[in-house]
């Protein structure tokens, strides 16, 4: 994919945030429920101290689940999002709750293009990346994004990563719309590349999101050094809106 065609779909994405955040918040307070089977593994990583780093963090729900979860275990929490209006809600909630926090308003788009490491050489024990992969355009930066978190996770650390798959959804499936609505040339994208609508704002806006299958994850972890320790599918009625890959370096 073009860097031009990339950009385009970035700041669909950025103005989509940026337009709803308030019903997009109000909208995400509830815990996923494929969270609730991380609990054991994050609990055999057996530390002192519970480094997290959060992909994607938008308002900080991940982190209120790290608090209500494991109460009794200090955290270290670092939050990165490309929206200011969602990364200015978890500010205010979670460093009441958990034992440390930090946040980082990162374009992670840029940040790839600029092949800039994410948070110098810091590294941790838990990395997550909810809701994050299907707003990366383009299989290559998905792939260097990968790459990336896998490099931060400690030798006995955990990386988890969700893939939505909108297109299990009969109502989700009704949301895509023809990419020309938004001024861009559906030859220009690439495979299980969508622009879906979302309804609950005054207006009508729309956001980029891209559909990862099977095949596409079995090519992205061969680009990385870890394996899978677990995988599952959770979440949504259906029980079934998100793969989530555990990958493992030993």
């Amino acid at each position: 994919m073009k860097q031009k065609t990339i950009q385009q779909l970035n700041d669909l994405n950025r103005r989509f945030y940026r337009e709803i955040a308030v019903e997009f918040d109000v909208s995400r307070q509830s815990f996923w429920s494929g969270w609730g089977r991380l609990q054991q593994q994050v609990e055999d990583l057996n530390v002192d101290q519970l480094r997290v780093l959060d992909v994607g963090c938008g308002n900080g729900r991940f982190g209120q689940f790290l608090s209500q979860t494991l109460p009794n275990l200090s955290i270290a929490y670092t939050g990165i999002d490309n929206s200011a209006n969602l990364l200015e809600r978890a500010e205010r909630k979670l460093p009441s709750l958990l034992t440390q926090t930090e946040f980082h308003q990162i374009d992670l788009i840029d940040q790839l293009f600029a092949k800039q490491a994410m948070l110098g050489d810091q590294t941790f024990d838990l990395v997550v990346a909810f809701g994050l992969f299907h707003h990366i355009p383009s299989f290559e930066l998905r792939s260097a994004l990968l790459q990336q978190l896998s490099e931060v996770v400690t030798p006995n650390g955990l990386l988890v990563v969700s893939f939505w798959q909108f297109l299990n959804s009969t109502k989700l499936r009704e949301r895509t719309i023809d990419p020309t609505i938004v001024q861009i040339d559906p030859s220009v994208l690439e495979e299980n590349d969508f622009i879906l609508d979302w309804r609950a704002g005054k207006k009508p806006t729309y956001r980029y999101c891209h559909y990862t299958n099977n095949q596409e994850e079995i090519a992205l972890l061969k680009q990385i050094d870890l394996h899978v320790s677990d995988e599952f599918f959770a979440d949504g009625s259906t029980n079934n809106l998100n793969h989530y890959l555990l990958l493992k370096k030993s």
